[in-house]
């Protein structure tokens, strides 16, 4: 079954007692797939709810059964995140093994793998492998991954935290009736991809970075926010715009400005919506809801703090005033 959770989100849900319709349904979500399952086939359920955002989805699954199966490459990545039971996965040789807590490259798009899982919760967060390139510029390659599972145990929890943030953006109704929130959302989850996971990308800031910023650099940087801040923009896009590594870019903006590009990126778009508040008509039907989302505050409430700590008063009386 499917309906949209909102104009450019897409959830469905599925849920079975059937081995057989449970490997047809993984074929069809995810890959050609021999599937196995163990133990008493009455016990088995499968469950799983989608949320899909374009080149970005989130599943949350749940497998009852001891299942183990192979599939052909997916074509796409997906990162696996762990709430319960246990998990074994092959690819090129190699297995290894996952339990709750942990979170793992379940797969890369040229690559078959196998899986065996034991009584199973997951969500999986799917990305088109064109996503990881962040709109880098021409010549410059898709960073090449080195490994499967996170750089550190706090990258670990950094993930943990961005899928519960995608998640629950990606199920508000509201919110994901903005383009820009759900196309911030997907720009952050590709961007929390590429800083959990080790891969081939230049992320230090060079010397010259680091000792001799101009501070040209950095009102180019800002000049380029203020001109796309009604659209999605990505902290590695906004580098590859003015020539610096994303690490650069915010070491510049510490320097010169004592803060981060995407905390100035937030101010644009805060002001953006004061002045849209003031304009506004309550009459028309212009609403704090529409206007917060319109520009990329997927949540009300946060909002309403920042626009507080920013003008002294809440989004709603400026409306009404």
């Amino acid at each position: 079954m499917a309906h949209q959770a909102g104009d450019l989100v897409t959830r469905s849900s599925f849920q079975t007692e059937d081995p057989q319709l449970a490997g047809q349904f993984l074929a069809e979500a995810y890959a050609d797939n021999a599937m196995r399952v163990r133990g008493v086939p009455q016990r088995f359920r499968l469950r799983q709810v989608r949320y899909s955002a374009g080149t970005v989805w989130l599943d949350d699954y749940r497998n009852t059964m001891d299942v183990a199966y192979r599939t052909e490459p997916l074509g796409h990545l997906l990162v696996a995140q762990v709430s319960a039971g246990r998990f074994e996965r092959s690819t090129e040789g190699v297995t290894e093994q996952y339990g709750p807590g942990d979170v793992f490259l379940l797969a890369e798009p040229d690559l078959p793998h196998s899986c065996r899982s034991e009584d199973a919760q997951v969500k999986l967060v799917g990305l088109a492998p064109s996503t990881a390139e962040l709109a880098r510029p021409d010549g410059v390659p898709r960073p090449r991954l080195t490994g499967m599972q996170p750089r550190t145990a706090a990258d670990r929890r950094s993930w943990r935290r961005g899928v519960q943030y995608l998640q629950a953006v990606l199920a508000d109704e509201n919110a994901t009736a903005s383009p820009l929130v759900v196309g911030n959302a997907t720009r952050f989850v590709t961007e929390l991809f590429l800083a959990t996971f080790p891969h081939t990308a230049v992320e230090e800031p060079s010397v010259t970075e680091r000792h001799d910023v101009n501070p040209v650099t950095v009102r180019r940087a800002m000049a380029y926010l203020e001109e796309h801040a009604h659209e999605p923009v990505s902290l590695t896009e906004l580098a590859f715009a003015v020539g610096m590594t994303p690490r650069g870019l915010q070491h510049a903006f510490r320097r010169h400005l004592g803060t981060t590009p995407m905390a100035c990126l937030k101010r644009i778009r805060l002001a953006a919506a004061h002045r849209d508040l003031v304009n506004a008509d309550p009459d028309r039907g212009d609403t704090v809801t529409r206007i917060a989302s319109g520009w990329g505050f997927a949540h009300l409430s946060r909002f309403a703090a920042d626009y507080r700590t920013a003008y002294g008063r809440h989004p709603g009386r400026t409306l009404a005033s």
